[in-house]
């Protein structure tokens, strides 16, 4: 049980650490680079904008309310898209493998079917 839930913690700090840096990284190649560029304001200007854009991207979602514009930042949204399946599937499996009956848990259970 503890190796599971380890394994789902690890899985879940490394989703909101990339969430987090991926998110940061959204506000400045979009946010900062498009201002000192002179383009038009994107709504990377505002970390939570960002942040979504980010989360949304990473559980492949993609809503396309936030697109990014700069080269930096369309690399760093492959990048997300491509660590977001990974984690997901990993995410997924982790929760599979936490709430998967024990082997005293299954002989628990058939012991209670056959009472029925």
């Amino acid at each position: 049980v503890s190796s599971e839930l380890d394994s789902l913690r690890c899985t879940t700090i490394i989703f909101g650490l990339s969430l987090f840096l991926f998110g940061y990284g959204f506000r400045v190649t979009e946010g900062q680079l498009s201002k000192y560029n002179g383009l038009d304001k994107n709504g990377f200007e505002s970390f939570e904008n960002c942040y979504w854009c980010a989360f949304i991207t990473m559980a492949t979602i993609g809503y396309g309310d936030y697109i990014p514009t700069t080269i930096l930042a369309r690399f760093l949204a492959i990048s997300l898209a491509v660590i977001g399946v990974v984690l997901n599937s990993q995410l997924i499996m982790a929760l599979s493998e936490y709430l998967k009956m024990r082997i005293s848990e299954s002989h628990s259970h058939t012991t209670l079917s056959r009472l029925h």
